[in-house]
């Protein structure tokens, strides 16, 4: 048998979709991606997020530093990016895992990420965001990089999951799957 074969990176894709022909007329490739998990696209169509898991599958377990055995990431897409971008959503010394849900301002200038195992939201500034990326071309698993970009960590109750936007982006509607309840933050505050 290949043993080489079990060595490689899993690879997921964000598969675009012509409605009218029911056709694939895009693919986009995710190196070493498993987990995509929500996906959201901006009013216009011009950006795009898709939060997922980026698995350590090829790093002993003895020498997994900066992070645990999955990282915990967002993709960036679309012609407002120029391509596809993956970026950490972790910290060096914090993980924010399963990173479930995801939202974008009506100006496109934040985007919202639930972490379903870690319990908050983060907030990510978009223009920042795309100003680190193009001057820094960072790794995907470079923790020190949300620093650059995440503006906020609103904690609510356990497990939040799906979460939506008012129509104005005021606010931002929250779903805690273990409390059985709706958060609502106000997103100019982060409160």
């Amino acid at each position: 048998p290949n043993i080489g074969a079990y060595r490689t990176p899993p690879e997921s894709e964000i598969t675009v979709i012509d409605t009218a022909t029911s056709r694939v007329i895009e693919r986009k490739p995710l190196h070493n991606v498993a987990g995509v998990f929500h996906l959201a696209l901006s009013s216009d169509g011009k950006l795009g997020v898709a939060p997922h898991l980026r698995p350590k599958n090829l790093v002993p377990m003895a020498h997994v530093e900066h992070g645990w055995v999955f990282a915990d990431s967002l993709a960036f897409f679309g012609e407002d990016v120029g391509g596809v971008v993956q970026v950490p959503l972790d910290e060096l010394d914090r993980y924010f895992a399963l990173p479930f849900g995801v939202a974008i301002a009506p100006d496109k200038s934040k985007v919202f990420v639930s972490a379903s195992g870690s319990d908050n939201i983060s907030v990510i500034n978009v223009p920042a965001l795309l100003k680190f990326v193009r001057a820094n071309h960072p790794s995907p698993n470079d923790l020190s990089a949300s620093a650059n970009y995440v503006t906020a960590r609103i904690p609510v109750g356990r497990n939040p999951r799906s979460i939506v936007l008012s129509p104005d982006g005021k606010r931002l509607y929250v779903a805690t799957r273990m409390e059985d309840d709706i958060t609502v933050i106000d997103t100019k505050s982060a409160k």
